[in-house]
């Protein structure tokens, strides 16, 4: 019997600023995720959930990874009838580097638009 490929747990962790350069060491993903419709925001929480069981297999238009200048960013999309929502994300596969308890999905930033 063949075994079973063992599927690796990813976290989600939020962007925070460091201090030096903002003293409140804002976390702007958490903030744009507080800042939009109570719907659409579940919705995110939701799709990053589904997203840390296996983003590498992830798909559907939600999770998709960005290209040019962002190459090898990833975007979180969720669209209403009049607007566009997108997290920006970026996938720390060195967790143990950056002191995290494993491979994480970092959610940097959110964007809207009409």
């Amino acid at each position: 019997m063949a075994a079973k490929k063992q599927v690796e747990e990813w976290g989600v962790e939020y962007f925070k600023r460091h201090r030096a350069d903002d003293p409140g060491e804002s976390t702007p993903g958490r903030e744009f995720l507080l800042s939009i419709p109570p719907k659409v925001s579940a919705r995110f929480f939701t799709l990053l959930e589904a997203i840390a069981d296996g983003p590498m297999s992830f798909g559907g238009g939600y999770w998709e990874v960005m290209h040019h200048a962002m190459a090898g960013d990833y975007e979180v999309r969720v669209d209403s009838k009049t607007t566009h929502y997108r997290l920006f994300c970026i996938l720390e596969r060195a967790w143990a580097k950056v002191g995290l308890e494993g491979p994480s999905i970092i959610v940097v930033v959110g964007k809207t638009w009409r």
